[in-house]
């Protein structure tokens, strides 16, 4: 192969690997094509025999390992998915659960392979207005590589990034903690454990419950900044509040207004008699008074 050019060795549904010309010496670091990948989140090593196999020459190229991401949407700016932040929102494609009332139920399945480059151009795009970038789905925990990849490549950029998850993945979500990549997770929990598995249509109480125990344990201990339980609430469910606030001592805990076309929604004060047996603080949302916490702080 000449110098200077480059072939693709390998095209999956997950990746692309490519062979790039490097210096003349292994030991040194890749040119400045491979190195530019490695910014954008690729793995970049030496190729095997089996990849290159032009005898001594293979030590002169480099591979790089070019993930793909299976893209769902962009919002450019958005002043809701983070608190007090403006930030860019990427919907990741793509989710195991069939929760009957999911808010985005057009990228729960289906398939739009993206060069993970593209995505970070859209998330670098709004860098001058934004301060962070919110991953959310589908479940974007479900495609572990490619987020972890997205979230160290925001970070390179000073953005602070924040997750929206259903918790089914914990192994995703503490890769993400142990390397430091996630400063804000807010954490579905859909229902009492004991009625988990037939809202979500799959077997996910487990998972769950260990997500919460995870990000439980990294919010104690200053390992995540930012972490918050939220309920969706429909009528009918009201027996769910106590049971998931037990489980979500100690962290926010956030009652949201779910809305059907077929169930009348909880009112304002139907959600704050629902919050007040708690004895604890809790964010209440409701489309038509945004968020506010109950009860207020001067009571």
């Amino acid at each position: 192969m000449p110098p200077g050019l480059y072939r693709r060795f390998q095209r999956t549904r997950c990746r692309d690997i490519l062979i790039l010309p490097s210096p003349a010496h292994p030991s040194q670091a890749v040119d400045r094509d491979a190195d530019r990948h490695r910014v954008m989140g690729a793995t970049v090593r030496q190729p095997s025999r089996k990849e290159f196999s032009v005898g001594p020459f293979h030590q002169h190229y480099a591979v790089v390992v070019r993930l793909k991401v299976n893209f769902g949407g962009f919002v450019p700016i958005s002043t809701v998915d983070w608190r007090g932040r403006a930030v860019c929102t990427v919907f990741l494609r793509g989710c195991p659960a069939r929760c009957y009332y999911c808010q985005n139920p057009t990228i729960r399945d289906g398939e739009d392979l993206r060069d993970e480059d593209e995505i970070m151009a859209m998330i670098g795009s709004s860098r001058r207005l934004v301060s962070g970038v919110v991953f959310s789905g589908g479940e974007p925990t479900l495609q572990k590589e490619a987020l972890l990849s997205l979230a160290a490549a925001s970070r390179r950029i000073d953005l602070r990034v924040g997750l929206h998850t259903n918790g089914i993945f914990p192994e995703t979500l503490q890769a993400l903690m142990e390397r430091g990549l996630v400063d804000r997770i807010a954490l579905d929990v859909k229902t009492r454990w004991d009625r988990y598995d037939d809202l979500l249509g799959v077997p996910a109480v487990e998972q769950v419950r260990r997500s919460l125990a995870l990000c439980s344990q990294a919010y104690a201990e200053g390992v995540l900044t930012e972490f918050e339980v939220v309920v969706t609430l429909f009528r009918g469910h009201e027996d769910d509040v106590p049971s998931i606030a037990r489980e979500a001592a100690g962290v926010d805990l956030v009652l949201q207004q779910g809305i059907l076309d077929t169930i009348p929604p909880f009112t304002r004060t139907e959600l704050e008699d629902l919050a007040a047996p708690l004895s604890r603080p809790v964010r209440i949302r409701t489309r038509e008074d945004g968020e506010f916490v109950y009860p207020p702080p001067s009571e």
